[in-house]
C-alpha cells in the first residue's frame, strides 16, 4: 500500500530529476552560445587586427588623397587588417611623436622626415631590412636619398614621397617685358634678378628671416648648393668650406642688390609671385597647383633648372622627403611590414605622383597623364636626378635644430652687421664642431 508519505517522496524525486534535466539543458545552451560568441570574436571572423599609422598628412590636400586611397586598397587585399589613422596637426606632430616613442606607446608606423635621425640616434626605430628585403626589390628601385636613412648598414625608414626644392619658376610676361633671355649661368641669374627689379616688381625672392630659422636655412641652401656647397660631409662639419663661402656670398649679394622683398614668410612671397609682383621664385613641384588656381597662369608660368657654378659631375640640388618608420615599440610589426611592401608597389608609386605632383620613393617614376596636364613637371623630373642633398648637415642630421640656430645667428650678422662672410662661417664652424664633439 502506497502511503501519502511515499507519494510525496516519489513526487519530490521526480521533481528533482526534472529540475536537473532542465538545468543541464540550460547549461548546454549557455555553453553553446558562449562558444558561438567566441567564434564570432575570433581574429579570423569579425574582429580585425588594427594597424595604426601616424601622420599629419592625413588631412593635407593632395597627399591625403594618396593616404586614403592606398589604405583602402590595402584593406581590401588584407581584410583582416584595419588601417587606423592617427591624425596629428603638423604644428604638434613632432613633439607628440617624440613623447610617444619615449613612453613606448606609439603607432605601428609613423611619418618621419628630418626627425628620423633624432629618433634613430636615440635608438627608437626598428631596422626595416628584415621586414622588406626578403620579399621585395625596394632597396634597388628607390631613389638614392634612401641612403640617408641608413645607419651601420641598416635601413630605418622608407621614403614614400620626395621632391627637389630647386625649380626656378618665372613669369613669362615679366621676362619678356624686361627683354631678358633665360639665365644660363649663375652670373646671368644674378643679372636677371637685378634687371627684373623695378620698384613694382622684385626680380627674385628668398627668405631673410632669422625666425623661423628653418625658412632661412631652406633659402640659403637653395642658393648655396648651386655652388656645390654642403653643411657637412660624412659626419664632419664643413660650414666654412670654400663652396659655402661662395654660396653665402652670392646670397648676400642678392640681398644687398634689393632684388627680394624683406621680412616676408614663404606664404607671403608665394602670394606675391602669383600676383605678378615677383618675377622668379624657387620652390618645389607642389607649387605648380597653387599657381594654377588662377587659370591665367597656364600660359604665363615658366620653369627651368637654375644654373649652377659647378660642372655636371658636381651638380647637386636640394631635396626633401617624407618616409615611414617603424618604432621599436610598435605592437603590430608584421602587418606594418605588409603595408610597407604594399605601398611600395609601382602602381602606388605612380599614384603618388599623379595625386600630389611629388615624386615617390621609387626613382625615375614619370607619368604621361601628369606631363600632359602639367608640362612643367618635366623640368622637375630632370632636377630630381641631382636632388640628393637635404638642408641638414649630412651625417649629423640629429643636430639640425642646433645647427640651424647657429647658422641663422651668423647669417644675421652677415646681413645686418656686414660681418665678413668668411669670418662668420669660420665662427659658425667652430661653434657647431664644439657642439657635435660634446
Amino acid at each position: 500500500m502506497i502511503t501519502l508519505r511515499r507519494v510525496n517522496q516519489m513526487t519530490y524525486r521526480n521533481n528533482c530529476i526534472k529540475t536537473a534535466r532542465i538545468m543541464l539543458l540550460v547549461t548546454s545552451f549557455a555553453l553553446f552560445f558562449v562558444g558561438v560568441r567566441m567564434a564570432w570574436s575570433s581574429p579570423g571572423a569579425e574582429e580585425k587586427r588594427t594597424l595604426s599609422l601616424a601622420s599629419y598628412q592625413w588631412t593635407q590636400p593632395g597627399i591625403m588623397d594618396w593616404f586614403h586611397a592606398v589604405s583602402e586598397a590595402f584593406m581590401k587585399e588584407y581584410p583582416e587588417i584595419e588601417v587606423v589613422p592617427e591624425v596629428v596637426p603638423g604644428t604638434e606632430y613632432w613633439d607628440k611623436m617624440i613623447v610617444q616613442v619615449r613612453a613606448g606607446s606609439t603607432a605601428d608606423l609613423m611619418q618621419v622626415d628630418g626627425i628620423a635621425h633624432q629618433l634613430l640616434a636615440a635608438g627608437f626605430l626598428e631596422p626595416l631590412d628584415p621586414w622588406i628585403e626578403e620579399e621585395t626589390d625596394i632597396l634597388e628601385r628607390f631613389h638614392p636619398l634612401l641612403n640617408i636613412l641608413k645607419r651601420d648598414g641598416h635601413l630605418y625608414a622608407l621614403i614614400y614621397s620626395m621632391s627637389n626644392w630647386n625649380i626656378l619658376f618665372y613669369s613669362k610676361e615679366l621676362i619678356e617685358k624686361a627683354g631678358r633671355a633665360l639665365p644660363e649661368t649663375i652670373e646671368e641669374f644674378f643679372q636677371s634678378a637685378v634687371e627684373l627689379t623695378d620698384g613694382a616688381v622684385y626680380g627674385y625672392d628668398m627668405s631673410t628671416q632669422q625666425n623661423p630659422d628653418d625658412q632661412l636655412v631652406i633659402a640659403l641652401s637653395q642658393i648655396d648648393y648651386l655652388f656645390g656647397g654642403a653643411w657637412a660631409k660624412n659626419g664632419m662639419p664643413t660650414i666654412n668650406s670654400p663652396e659655402n663661402i661662395q654660396g653665402v656670398t652670392f646670397y648676400k649679394k642678392l640681398v644687398d642688390a634689393g632684388v627680394s622683398p624683406m621680412g616676408m614668410d614663404t606664404a607671403q612671397r608665394r602670394q606675391m609671385f602669383r600676383e605678378g609682383k615677383i618675377a622668379m621664385h624657387m620652390d618645389g613641384p607642389w607649387f605648380i597647383r597653387q599657381v594654377l588656381q588662377d587659370s591665367a597662369w597656364v600660359e604665363n608660368l615658366g620653369a627651368l633648372a637654375p644654373p649652377t657654378a659647378v660642372g655636371e659631375e658636381d651638380k647637386v640640388y636640394m631635396a626633401q622627403f617624407s618616409a615611414f618608420a617603424m618604432p621599436k615599440a610598435a605592437k603590430n610589426k608584421e602587418d606594418a611590414r605588409k603595408f610597407l611592401e604594399f605601398q611600395s608597389r609601382h602602381p602606388w608609386q605612380v599614384k603618388m605622383l599623379e595625386l600630389t605632383l611629388q615624386s615617390p620613393g621609387e626613382a625615375g617614376v614619370t607619368s604621361d597623364k601628369v606631363l600632359n596636364e602639367y608640362p612643367w613637371m618635366e623640368t622637375s623630373w630632370q632636377i630630381d636626378k641631382y636632388a640628393t642633398q637635404l638642408r641638414y648637415p649630412a651625417g649629423l642630421e640629429e643636430f639640425y635644430p642646433a645647427f640651424r640656430r647657429i647658422l641663422a645667428t651668423y647669417v644675421a650678422q652677415i646681413l645686418l652687421q656686414d660681418k665678413p662672410v668668411e669670418a662668420a662661417l669660420e665662427q659658425a664652424q667652430e661653434e657647431f664642431k664644439a657642439l657635435v664633439a660634446k
